[in-house]
Formats: structure tokens, C-alpha cells, sequence
């Protein structure tokens, strides 16, 4: 999640300097991104569970 936030600090940064092609692209990372970073943590709470031995 803290990623998230940094990569949307710097890309609202440029994008006054950004043409529509990026901005595009852009688009489709944040919807890529967006769907990852939440499972991806949830996984790494049940393989860290696991370990623990309290799963």
C-alpha cells in the first residue's frame, strides 16, 4: 500500500507535463496495480500466519 501512495505522489506530480498517450498507459497500471498490492498482502499475512504455527 505504501508503494501505491508513492507511485501516485510522483506520477500526479508529472502529470501536468504528461501527453495523453501516457496518461493512457498510466490508466491501465493503475488498474493493474490497484488489483494487485491487496492480495498480494493478504497472501503474505497467511504464509506469515502459517509460520507462526497459529494457522
Amino acid at each position: 500500500m505504501l508503494l501505491y501512495v508513492i507511485f501516485q505522489i510522483l506520477f500526479r506530480a508529472n502529470w501536468s507535463r504528461q501527453d495523453a498517450f501516457l496518461r493512457k498507459r498510466r490508466e491501465l497500471f493503475y488498474d493493474a496495480f490497484s488489483e494487485f498490492p491487496v492480495s498480494w498482502l493478504y497472501s503474505l499475512q497467511y504464509m506469515a500466519v502459517k509460520e507462526n504455527g497459529q494457522g
